[in-house]
């Protein structure tokens, strides 16, 4: 089932918003997400976890869609099966996973590593990730649903019966318009909703964003190495372990679990790190750019690598 929690949730002086989502969401959708180069991303790796513990994770919740749609034209459909063809449908997907957990159970018992037998369970699995940023508002607009009402647009339900409350009591599916894979919006919508349903923390200089829990309970180290721990589905207990782990990290170069533990800029920082753009055939210089957020900077950026 698709899950939506957020971590983390940071405002720093100039009001800039860097927020850390834990999600779930079925891994066929894993590229659509891959394509916004604006967030740092941790996510489960198929070659850390081990093939039996795959194998019994995706045999205990596997991913089916709810609604197969008709075959037509173009890269985005918007009929569904009639009720009939959509049970084939399901029939026929279960039919494939249940035949690609067989044969990953053969590759296992003939000692296949990891690496290759547990790409067959991809399409069947859901997948879960960190993913960090400050610049959400192109992926809300580019994967949520398009609710068009009397023209306005919408990117929930929740905001369109907030609006038009007549409405509850209709099929307002009619009314979404939007060319996303029905996967990615209902995961584009719930993320949506808990941003908008958010407060952001004020963070002064010197404060972190940290996606587990405050600076008092969890250190620097010990939330990169949670933040990396999420490709193997393992929580950590041990703290020693865990600035272990941190200091392996930072020695082989594995910087993307320093990505979702970020400060807010200083003034001086804010000022000097910008960016530059064409906008049409004009050249714009922006303030307060490190890499792919705005107005903080990640711990991966302090410690360079």
């Amino acid at each position: 089932m698709t899950e939506v929690k957020i971590l983390a949730d940071s405002l720093n002086q100039w009001g800039d918003r860097l927020t850390t989502f834990k999600i779930k969401f079925p891994r066929i959708i894993e590229a659509e997400i891959l394509r916004h180069r604006v967030f740092s991303y941790s996510s489960q790796s198929s070659r850390a976890v081990g093939l039996e513990k795959h194998i019994q994770k995706v045999a205990a919740e596997p991913f089916i869609p709810k609604e197969f749609t008709e075959d037509c034209k173009g890269m985005s459909a918007k009929k569904s099966l009639d009720e009939e063809n959509n049970l084939i449908a399901q029939s026929l997907w279960k039919e494939a996973w249940n035949v690609s957990l067989s044969i990953c159970e053969d590759l296992k018992d003939i000692k296949t590593h990891k690496q290759h037998a547990s790409r067959l369970l991809q399409p069947f699995e859901y997948q879960e990730m960190l993913v960090t940023g400050t610049q959400w508002l192109n992926f809300f607009n580019l994967r949520c649903p398009q609710y068009s009402y009397k023209g306005q647009a919408f990117l929930s339900k929740v905001d369109l019966l907030a609006f038009w409350p007549e409405l509850k009591d209709t099929d307002v599916e009619e009314l979404n318009v939007s060319q996303a894979q029905p996967e990615i919006q209902e995961l584009a919508e719930m993320m949506w909703n808990a941003y908008n349903e958010g407060s952001p923390k004020k963070l002064n200089e010197g404060e972190y964003h940290l996606p587990f829990g405050d600076f008092e309970e969890y250190s620097i180290e010990q939330n990169v190495a949670r933040c990396a721990r999420i490709s193997y589905l393992m929580d950590s207990k041990d703290v020693s372990g865990d600035v272990d782990l941190y200091h392996k990290l930072q020695l082989h170069k594995h910087g993307s679990a320093f990505e979702h533990v970020c400060r807010p800029m200083t003034y001086t920082e804010f000022k000097t790190l910008t960016r530059s753009f064409y906008e049409g055939e004009q050249f714009f210089s922006q303030e307060g750019w490190c890499a792919n957020i705005r107005g903080f900077l990640s711990q991966r950026t302090i410690l360079g690598l």
